[in-house]
């Protein structure tokens, strides 16, 4: 469904993102892995389009997207969260909710829809988003990709912040929108839901993407061993 071959990103002298290529479909859920600067937010930007690639391709569904906006891709059906929790403050609940269903629906069906979803994820519809705490804020960020009826989601660390039913609340749901037939892509440093949710893992390092394959296997990747987890024993991915 999302394929990028080659991409490769530079700001100045720094290389973000190395001959990176990777494959998503909608027959599992994936998890990108590695330290901090290791270029995955970077890969989340050229594929969702916020950033443009100085190398390398982007298909979808057989398309070449690599030089659409950010706004384009989201109305074919590449979704994403942001690892920053930012809301407008001037709008309730209901109304940021409502704005993502906008983007196919028009405003009588959008808001419909966002209270159904209000309701299911019991977000309170009148609450303006500055009195809301992080734990409804992620559940707001998780509505609004699904109002937008995608068929790709990239999750940036969903889970920074959140308490453990929180976290088990949003690991729960996004199984339910992978099952509906969406493919999911997750950021993630909380590595017990890593291993809860993804069936195949991409490990980024320095830029580079440096292994993939199951938990267990990467969990026990030399290199992955080396350049991720540091001094710690093999298996420590658990």
């Amino acid at each position: 469904m999302l394929d990028a071959k080659g991409l490769t990103k530079s700001y100045g002298q720094v290389r973000a993102v190395v001959d990176v290529s990777l494959s998503i479909s909608n027959d599992r859920i994936y998890g990108i892995i590695g330290p901090n600067g290791a270029g995955k937010s970077t890969l989340f930007r050229l594929l969702s389009g916020f950033e443009r690639p100085h190398a390398g391709t982007i298909t979808f569904d057989g398309r070449r997207i690599e030089s659409l906006a950010a706004h384009r891709r989201a109305e074919l059906g590449i979704v994403r969260s942001f690892q920053e929790l930012e809301l407008f403050p001037e709008l309730t609940a209901g109304d940021v909710l409502t704005t993502a269903g906008l983007l196919h629906d028009k405003l009588a069906d959008a808001r419909e829809r966002a209270r159904e979803t209000a309701a299911t994820f019991d977000i309170p519809w009148n609450v303006r988003a500055t009195e809301l705490n992080p734990g409804m804020i992620r559940r707001i960020e998780l509505a609004r990709c699904i109002l937008a009826r995608p068929k790709v989601v990239l999750f940036d660390e969903v889970m920074a912040g959140l308490t453990i039913p929180e976290a088990e609340f949003m690991c729960e749901n996004i199984r339910l929108l992978h099952e509906s037939g969406v493919a999911i892509v997750i950021v993630e440093h909380v590595m017990h839901v890593v291993r809860s949710l993804c069936r195949h893992i991409y490990v980024m390092a320095s830029g580079r993407m440096i292994a993939q394959g199951a938990p267990d296997e990467v969990a026990n990747d030399p290199a992955v061993t080396a350049a991720y987890l540091g001094t710690r024993k093999r298996g420590a991915l658990a």
